[in-house]
């Protein structure tokens, strides 16, 4: 069943069995994603449910942010770092490139290491696990609209977590933009981030 979120901007999750969710800012973002972290429903307003082909796990809240593009669309490194994971072509989900940041983070009483996931894309074919990026450097292209779960849109998935599973155990990436949480903050080679935070993985 097609699985996107409709974005909701700012919301608060009390949920004890979903992360914390800052929601992305609809008046200080650079850019509005099309589908939020958390949301409880999909874009066309119904419950949010997508089952693993693989596994049979059901979510029911979306676990990390979508940005929507026409397909071929350029896919950034959202952050610095090095690439643990990358899958070059899934049936059900297209490719993905997952990358150990430098950014560490509280998470309870333990300091995490956050991983980012770019999702439902074709990974640059030069790229290998083991290289280090830099945020805002191109590694790959979207996939286009018709795999079960990418949809009828074209689009990036965003993921964050404190492994490389990040669909498993997920954070709001809102915690940690450039500008601020909350802040969708799009990458500008005039005023790179620094190690320790992240940018939209499109171009604005």
């Amino acid at each position: 069943m097609l699985a996107l979120s409709l974005w909701a901007a700012g919301c608060a999750m009390t949920d004890a069995k979903f992360p914390v969710v800052v929601g992305a800012s609809i008046t200080k973002s650079d850019l509005v994603p099309c589908s939020d972290y958390g949301s409880a429903t999909n874009y066309a307003g119904g419950p949010y449910y997508i089952r693993d082909p693989e596994t049979g796990r059901v979510a029911r809240r979306h676990e990390g942010i979508d940005f929507c593009t026409a397909p071929g669309a350029e896919v950034l490194a959202a952050a610095t770092g090095t690439v643990v994971q990358l899958v070059r072509e899934d049936p059900h989900r297209g490719g993905r490139v997952t990358i150990r940041t430098r950014i560490r983070y509280p998470d309870g009483a333990i300091t995490q290491t956050l991983f980012v996931d770019a999702l439902h894309i074709k990974p640059r074919e030069d790229l290998r696990v083991g290289d280090d990026v830099v945020a805002g450097q191109v590694i790959g292209h979207t996939e286009p609209p018709g795999k079960l779960q990418i949809g009828s849109r074209s689009h990036v998935h965003l993921s964050a977590g404190p492994g490389p599973w990040t669909w498993i155990t997920h954070t709001d990436p809102n915690r940690f933009w450039q500008k601020g949480a909350g802040i969708v903050t799009c990458f500008d080679a005039g005023n790179p981030p620094t190690d320790t935070q992240i940018v939209a993985p499109v171009r604005c």
